[in-house]
């Protein structure tokens, strides 16, 4: 045995290390009834664990508080696990607190686990499934019961945030063995309610005994397959069932699912209010640039001096309707030589100059014109028609075709 003194260090971190090279501290289970439980604002829990010889104190970190299942405090009992360390600024020993659970809720946090593992892996609980909430919703149908604060709360909160939807209380039993066959025939009734496009189903905080009732799988399946979108609201932030996540949404508390569920009609005014200003501003504004813009029209030239305008498109149209008569005149001059033209090659077609030309035309005493010498006879009277006259004679012989002509 060494005469040199140890620092107070030294004898705690000796102390740290035995109890850390033992696996039984490193990794226990202690039970025992809480004292002392405080919960400051950091979110860590202290608290002792006592029974009638010894206390023991703990501390269980926010990281592992939030995982709860339910609300610590004075006089209960439980068990939690976790390992044995040394608190070197105060030299003392204490428990480091990863889970606990009040004494006789084993087995039903074992039913727990294992039904949610099961749910889950039939995909209830994935979050493809969740629907959003309607932004302002017609009506509400709160599932609770008809008695409790929770409920109370509820309803007060809803009327307040949003007078316009319609509020339905669906009175069910939260709690016992009747109460998931209570709570699925409110879910039934409150679906059918005219109007109702979301649904609000829970209570206020309890133990786990408490809330059992909201881990029922049959009820948890009708919660998954709720035609309306659905708010699960049961116990408080650090209780979980299984409703809370077969719902679309889960809520911390019951009053924070009916501000979830509802628009703020104050906020709504407020934003109704800034929508006007602006779109005041924004009608201002554009009254603004179309002055300046009207402004500017009027300060170009032709809008200044506007008869400007319109005599340069008078005189346009006296320079084009020119133009057009000088396109008609043209036009006529043409068509009336085209004309004396083709009148001249009519001339020269027609009868007067062939017969001009030494050519005589043959016509029966009828006016018939002969032209073929079948068509008279011998002493048939004929008329000869002549450039300059006509000659009356008689046939004295008819030549059939291809006879030559005298010579």
């Amino acid at each position: 045995m060494s005469d040199a003194p140890l620092s107070v260090a030294e004898i705690t971190e000796r102390i740290s290390a035995v109890l850390e090279a033992d696996p039984l501290l490193a990794a226990c289970s202690v039970q025992g009834e809480i004292s002392n439980f405080k919960r400051p604002s950091s979110g860590h829990l202290y608290f002792s664990l006592k029974d009638a010889k010894a206390s023991l104190p703990c501390v269980m970190w926010r990281s592992g508080a939030r995982s709860l299942q339910f609300d610590p405090e004075d006089g209960m009992e439980v068990v939690a696990r976790g390992r044995v360390g040394v608190y070197a600024p105060h030299g003392r020993y204490q428990l480091y607190v990863d889970g606990m659970s009040p004494v006789g809720a084993g087995d039903l946090w074992a039913q727990f686990e294992a039904l949610k593992r099961k749910l889950e892996a039939e995909g209830l609980f994935e979050h493809a499934r969740k629907r959003p909430l309607p932004p302002y919703p017609r009506g509400v149908a709160v599932i609770s019961s008809s008695s409790g604060a929770a409920t109370q709360d509820m309803l007060t909160i809803l009327a307040r945030r949003y007078p316009p939807a319609e509020v339905t209380l669906v009175p069910a039993t939260v709690q016992g063995d009747a109460a998931p066959a209570s709570l699925m025939a409110a879910l039934e009734a409150a679906v059918e309610l005219p109007g109702v496009d979301v649904v609000l189903i829970g209570r206020g905080g309890g133990s786990m005994e408490d809330l059992w009732c909201f881990n029922n799988e049959a009820l948890v399946r009708a919660v998954a397959a709720c035609p309306v979108p659905l708010v699960s609201a049961v116990g408080h932030e650090t209780d979980f069932t299984l409703t809370d996540f077969a719902a679309d949404l889960r809520a911390p508390t019951p009053s924070a699912a009916a501000e979830l569920a509802v628009p703020d009609r104050v906020e709504l005014l407020a934003r109704l209010d800034g929508v006007g200003a602006r779109l005041q501003n924004s009608l201002r504004g554009i009254a603004e640039r179309a002055r300046l813009s009207l402004e500017r029209l009027e300060s170009r030239v032709p809008f200044a001096r506007p008869q400007d305008l319109f005599a340069a498109q008078a005189q346009r149209v006296d320079e084009v309707s020119e133009a057009l008569d000088r396109a008609m005149e043209a036009r006529l001059e043409t068509a009336e030589h085209r004309l004396e033209r083709l009148g001249a090659r009519l001339d020269d077609l027609g009868p007067t100059q062939t017969l001009a030309r030494g050519y005589a035309i043959a016509r029966s005493p009828e006016g018939k014109v002969l032209r073929q010498a079948e068509e008279t006879k011998v002493g048939s009277e004929v008329e000869i028609v002549l450039a300059d006259g006509a000659l009356d004679a008689s046939v004295t012989r008819v030549r059939p075709e291809g006879t030559k002509p005298r010579e």
